[in-house]
């Protein structure tokens, strides 16, 4: 006899045929302890069946981005071309080892790097495929203008600091540690001096005498080449932020009335304290299917309203002439009538989550928690086509994503402006070398 006894339910008591042939055995189970619970279970699957759950995998709905693509189609917005090779790469049509790593690496690694079917490459592939010719011309630049760089090579310092960035190390003494420990540069073949042995204090000093402004001028020539390719067609911009840490203390030293960092702010977000550091605040290009590429950027501290930025930002972008663009989506952080009006006046159109509960402007609910003002919804356009462009939006966070959870980027290990810049502005230019043929 089989006997399951409960708490909060009848028990259960079953006979079994061997119980009449060789006499009553009494095997008693309660089901309040976990010992018995899991074994009773795993002995008898037939009697103690229960519901097993399976866990939910949400899968991405293709069709839902050519429908998108259907309802820009309404604004008179051409669809996305198949997008070519990068400028920078060789001219090829196939990846051979001839046109990429002869005399670079073995036939029979590049064969089994090749081999495996979701293989994207190592990290010196990447530079191997890309031209950083402007940093050699940039060093040469900064040292006629009194820059000193000694005899480190500026290229070999963006290489290593791109490789830091990528490793998810947030300091330079991380990647110097990292190269004495395995006792050779993994980028050796990369840089015009192979000798070098990596130092925190080299990387500092040369980085520091880098203007940021240099930086984006060679970001934004990334942009521009891969919205030549048309990899990236004007048409629609998504834009958040996101708040990175400087290497200061949340607490302003002595009374003063500045932080330790004099540029940054602290920053509260929704209730929640983040501390003291920059806002960034970026601009995406959508490419189609479940993809976005950053085309700018812009730093403030901390403190600043992201209604204010999130204006700045496109009104500087727009002044750059990168583009003819047609749409901006936003969060209902950047909301304001203001905001509304001004980017209209840009000639995009804007696509911005209200607020609940607005009673002076004409909102209205498209979606359970989305309000959005009735105004700036063009006309013919229903309320499925609507949402369907502001899904686009949820892309941008998860291309934030990758800085906190495979870049470790979140954190500063320097302070000033200025070096917020140069934090951010190697983050996305790696995403521009690497990523957008994928």
């Amino acid at each position: 006899m089989l006997v399951f006894n409960f708490k909060l339910k009848k028990d259960l008591k079953q006979m079994q045929l061997t119980d009449y042939i060789f006499g009553t055995t009494i095997e008693v189970y309660r089901m309040w302890v976990p010992h018995d619970y899991y074994l009773a279970r795993k002995k008898y699957k037939k009697i103690l069946h229960g519901r097993e759950y399976k866990k939910k995998v949400k899968l991405v709905n293709y069709e839902d981005y050519h429908k998108i693509d259907e309802y820009i189609l309404k604004v008179q917005l051409k669809t996305l071309p198949k997008p070519r090779y990068l400028l920078r790469f060789p001219s090829v049509n196939k990846c051979t080892y001839e046109d990429f790593a002869k005399g670079k690496i073995p036939k029979r690694e590049w064969d089994m790097l090749h081999g495996r079917p979701n293989a994207t490459g190592h990290f010196n592939h990447i530079f191997e495929l890309n031209d950083l010719s402007f940093f050699d011309k940039l060093h040469q630049d900064l040292e006629s203008r009194g820059a000193k760089f000694g005899k480190i090579f500026l290229k070999d310092i963006i290489i290593i600091e791109l490789a830091r960035r990528l490793m998810g190390l947030n300091s330079y003494a991380a990647i110097e540690r990292v190269f004495s420990f395995s006792g050779i540069s993994p980028v050796i073949e990369l840089m015009n001096n192979p000798a070098y042995k990596v130092r925190a204090v080299d990387i500092s000093k040369v980085m520091r005498q880098i203007p940021p402004e240099k930086l984006m001028e060679y970001f934004l020539s990334l942009v521009k080449e891969v919205i030549a390719l048309k990899i990236i067609v004007p048409r629609i911009l998504v834009a958040d932020g996101q708040f990175i840490r400087t290497n200061s203390n949340n607490n302003r030293p002595n009374g003063s009335p500045y932080y330790t960092d004099r540029d940054a702010g602290y920053c509260r977000h929704n209730g929640v304290k983040k501390g003291v550091g920059y806002k960034i605040w970026g601009l995406y290009g959508y490419c189609g299917t479940d993809r976005v590429i950053p085309v700018y950027f812009k730093v403030y501290p901390g403190n600043r309203s992201d209604k204010i930025v999130s204006k700045e930002t496109l009104d500087e972008f727009v002044k750059l002439g990168i583009g003819e663009w047609k749409i901006i989506v936003m969060d209902a952080g950047a909301y304001s009538k203001g905001n509304l009006e001004f980017i209209k006046s840009l000639g995009i159109f804007p696509i911005i989550r209200a607020r609940k509960g607005l009673k002076t402007h004409p909102t209205r609910e498209l979606k359970k928690g989305y309000w959005f003002n009735t105004k700036y919804i063009p006309d013919g356009w229903t309320d499925d086509e609507f949402l369907a462009i502001y899904k686009i939006r949820p892309m941008v966070e998860k291309a934030l994503a990758r800085h906190s959870m495979l870049y470790n980027g979140l954190r500063m290990n320097t302070r000033g402006k200025a070096n917020a810049i140069r934090h951010r502005v190697l983050y996305l230019s790696l995403i521009h070398i690497s990523e957008p043929t994928r």
